[in-house]
């Protein structure tokens, strides 16, 4: 099953300057250090488990588990129960090199990440301006660092204090600039 959340806006490209699967990695890891199959074929890409993928977020019974990605600022692996996405679960990719980040391009239009401060992040600048994070962002960072199994439970002490940190460093909400460095141990774009 191929999901993806994409919200945003690229500049339009010809078909020669779109990604391959050639131009994908194999492999995701994201900042927990947790690792994902990437399979890319002609029509794009999806997340598939692998031996050491963590198991998807636990679904009622009448919903089926699985994983996804979600691409703005950064790409990051989503958990999700048919099209439930849980935010909680998600973490941005990480990467060392440029090669280590997903090139999308099964959408209308492309979505190139590269790698800045060990995460894939987009290569449109002007969309997404290197100094400028939202609320949004801020979450993805703040839960980046810590493993999935100590965030699921929404009133757990590690969701307290990163919604702390949000609301300290994004006073404006979700959709507002947030002050940078992002405090506590929250990822830095």
């Amino acid at each position: 099953m191929r999901s993806a959340l994409v919200l945003s806006v690229a500049a339009c490209v010809t078909t020669s300057d779109r990604p391959t699967p050639a131009d994908n990695p194999t492999e995701l890891i994201d900042s927990s250090g947790a690792s994902f199959g990437w399979s890319c074929d002609r029509n794009g890409c999806e997340v598939v488990s692998e031996a050491t993928t963590p198991p998807p977020p636990a679904c009622d019974p009448t919903a089926t588990p699985g994983y996804g990605f979600t691409a703005r600022r950064f790409v990051a692996i989503a958990g999700m129960c048919d099209n439930t996405w849980f935010g909680r679960w998600q973490r941005p990719v990480a990467c060392d090199a440029n090669m280590d980040c997903p090139q999308l391009y099964q959408f209308s239009d492309v979505y190139r990440f590269e790698c800045r401060n060990g995460l894939c992040q987009n290569a449109d600048k002007g969309s997404y301006p290197i100094e400028l994070i939202t609320g949004d962002d801020a979450f993805l960072l703040c839960y980046g660092p810590f493993p999935r199994a100590d965030t699921l439970e929404p009133g757990s002490a590690d969701n307290i204090q990163i919604t702390n940190w949000v609301n300290e460093a994004c006073p404006d909400g979700l959709n507002g600039a947030c002050a940078l460095p992002l405090p506590g141990q929250c990822l830095q774009p």
